[in-house]
């Protein structure tokens, strides 16, 4: 499998993931903590996917999309924009800043990123060996 389907292919789980946790599995905790941190792996991962982009300026690019939104949440954009509560642009761009969303934020792309170079990177540098 090549790394950029494998990046896919890890966005497709997260993005499944994060869906399961927006429909209520794992309770308030893992939405409010394990769903920040998977987000930005996903973002991490996509951007991966579909660029040549180094993992560290593609970790701080998903960072600074995940500070952005908070920002924007910080601002209740999605009220300004006069979103309908619960819907899927609503709950995307969500309407509750909180620092520790930030913190979360930080960890995931950490996670990813370090994932990314001790794992996914060195697994496609590996060449199986003919017999």
């Amino acid at each position: 499998m090549s790394i950029r389907a494998l990046y896919f292919t890890l966005v497709i789980l997260i993005f499944i993931t994060e869906v399961a946790i927006a429909l209520g599995l794992g309770g308030p905790f893992v939405r409010g903590s394990v769903g920040d941190i998977l987000v930005i792996g996903l973002v991490y991962y996509f951007l991966r996917g579909i660029g040549r982009y180094a993992p560290r300026p593609t970790l701080i690019q998903a960072l600074v999309i995940g500070y952005v939104v908070e920002g924007l949440q910080a601002i209740h954009l999605a009220d300004l924009l006069g979103l309908q509560k619960g819907g899927v642009l609503y709950t995307v761009i969500g309407n509750t800043f909180t620092v520790s969303d930030l913190v979360m934020y930080t960890i995931g792309g950490i996670l990813a990123y370090g994932i990314d170079i001790a794992v996914l990177i060195p697994r496609q540098t590996i060449k199986p060996q003919s017999t």
